[in-house]
């Protein structure tokens, strides 16, 4: 954990991996290019530890560990979801993926200041209700 200006700085990253990444389902499974800019963007804001949340870490450390330096992988464990998602809700920052899961966490957790959220949610249409203003498209 980083400290800075005595509070606890934590980036909730959401990687999906699996299932939800088949072409033909209406969910967009979002690349690196994604996670990279979403990255950068708050390394330029904040020296964090990323916490990468993922149902499969050993896909998610291949793709994302070369992006930070201080990145941290949480296995989902199933059974503890409930832990997950407290967990979650109290990053400071998110940089999410296009689930509910994610975008709940964020929501009822703690206030964040940095939320990055992908342009389009589905294939299909923009879903702008569930953008709020403060947010960073990408």
């Amino acid at each position: 954990l980083i400290l800075k200006d005595g509070i606890v700085y934590l980036i909730e990253l959401t990687g999906r991996v699996g299932a939800n990444c088949l072409p033909e389902l209406v969910q967009i499974f979002f690349g690196i290019e994604y996670y990279k800019q979403g990255i950068e963007y708050v390394k330029e804001r904040t020296d964090s530890t990323f916490f990468v949340f993922s149902d499969d870490v050993e896909a998610a450390q291949k793709m994302l560990s070369p992006l930070a330096e201080k990145m941290q992988f949480v296995k989902y464990k199933g059974q503890d979801t409930l832990s997950d998602f407290f967990l979650m809700s109290q990053c400071n920052d998110f940089i999410m993926a296009n689930s509910s899961y994610s975008w709940w966490a964020q929501y009822l957790g703690k206030k964040k200041e940095i939320v990055i959220s992908p342009k389009k949610w589905n294939r299909f249409n923009e879903c702008k209700d569930i953008y709020m203003d403060e947010w960073v498209l990408i």
